[in-house]
């Protein structure tokens, strides 16, 4: 599959708990494609950064990491683990919700 371009007005980002979609609009309709999905992990803040997504997972343990992954999809990298026993949620700056 082609690279698609996220900054191009007709692709979003979005996540579940347990997976990160790209968001394809097209007039009054928009087309999901699920590009990882994470079983078993929670799905925190994401950010686009050029053609890569960095994004915050958790999992049951209550370890956070930040991972990248291409917007084609494909596998994911974990690039840095927090510190064990973070007592709040990681967020990448600029993306949290302000309310």
């Amino acid at each position: 599959m082609a690279p698609f371009h996220v900054y191009d007005g007709h692709h979003l980002l979005a996540s579940t708990q347990e997976a990160l979609y790209d968001l394809a609009l097209s007039g009054h309709k928009i087309a999901a494609k699920k590009i990882l999905s994470a079983p078993g992990h929670y799905l925190g803040d994401a950010l686009l950064v050029g053609s890569t997504i960095m994004f915050v997972a958790g999992d049951d343990k209550g370890e956070q990491s930040l991972y990248t992954l291409p917007v084609t999809g494909g596998t994911e990298k974990r690039v840095y683990q927090f510190p064990a026993n973070t007592t709040a949620g990681v967020n990448i700056l600029g993306t949290a919700d302000a309310s």
